[in-house]
């Protein structure tokens, strides 16, 4: 093709084959449908390899600019069409700016406008659309990633919520009635540099095999603090409440006379039984 003297203007489709861009700008080898043929050896007449594939520059959204490090970042997976045009009909100038979503029928890495490696598409016969978004189509907008993460934001009546969801199974919801529901496959760690209050309507509770409180100061301001498992006391009772037992005095018979200390001293590990008198 003489250069000078072709201008190529309007839309092409083109299929992704490199997005391994050594500039680590966005860029693409894409395979052009009315340029290229799918032939990936060359000869007299025709064949592109890959590597020999015009880079092809991203034109990505106005969200900051995309400038120093700010905005939102992307690159095409290989195999997937993207729709490209040519900077002023300049041959060496293609820049890409869409995606096109379809239904693959089928994948052949020995030819051109095909996933080199063979990955892409996954599935054959099915749409692109992501299976959430196609399960309340046309209200349900998927953000997902082939890492297995999804963002979801379904605008369906009747059952619209926010999900924001892990490989791993970990995932954070918001219900249509405002409810939150967290699910966490491994721990789960909170770390508050200021205060923290949690303010609660209904009731609230814990179920672990084990709850810890490590605080120099534990407070109760109001209401009723029940121990309802057996043997709950010599868990509650620290080095200080022990001490205070061990110390005060008492005298039943003679409010006036001398006192002295319990004759039984509890410890961290018995009880202060109720019969236990001073001497």
């Amino acid at each position: 093709m003489n250069k000078t003297l072709h201008k190529l203007y309007g839309f092409y489709r083109g299929v992704v084959e490199d997005n391994d861009d050594p500039l680590k700008v966005g860029r693409v080898r894409a395979r052009i449908w009315g340029l290229h043929t799918e032939k990936l050896t060359r000869d007299a007449r025709e064949g592109v390899l890959t590597e020999h594939l015009p880079w092809v520059e991203p034109c990505l959204s106005i969200v900051e600019g995309a400038i120093s490090g700010f905005g939102l970042f992307g690159v095409p997976l290989q195999g997937s069409h993207i729709m490209i045009f040519f900077e002023n009909g300049e041959y060496d100038k293609p820049m890409y700016f869409a995606s096109i979503p379809g239904i693959p029928t089928s994948k052949n890495p020995r030819e051109g406008f095909n996933d080199p490696d063979n990955v892409y598409p996954s599935t054959l016969n099915e749409s692109d659309y992501h299976s959430r978004a196609r399960a309340h189509y046309p209200h349900n907008t998927i953000l997902a990633v082939h890492g297995g993460h999804y963002i979801e934001l379904d605008s369906t009546t009747g059952d619209k919520k926010i999900r924001i969801y892990h490989n791993s199974g970990t995932y954070l919801e918001m219900q249509n009635n405002g409810s939150v529901n967290i699910n966490t496959t491994s721990n789960h760690v909170e770390n508050i540099t200021g205060t923290c209050n949690i303010n609660v309507t209904g009731n609230c509770s814990v179920t672990a095999p084990k709850v810890t409180i490590t605080s120099p100061d534990t407070v109760v301001t109001s209401g009723t603090v029940k121990l309802a498992a057996q043997d709950t006391l010599r868990g509650l009772c620290d080095t200080r409440m022990i001490t205070l037992y061990n110390s005060h005095t008492h005298n039943h018979n003679d409010p006036a006379g001398t006192t002295t200390t319990p004759n039984q001293q509890a410890s961290t590990g018995s009880h202060a039984t109720a019969n236990t008198t001073a001497s």
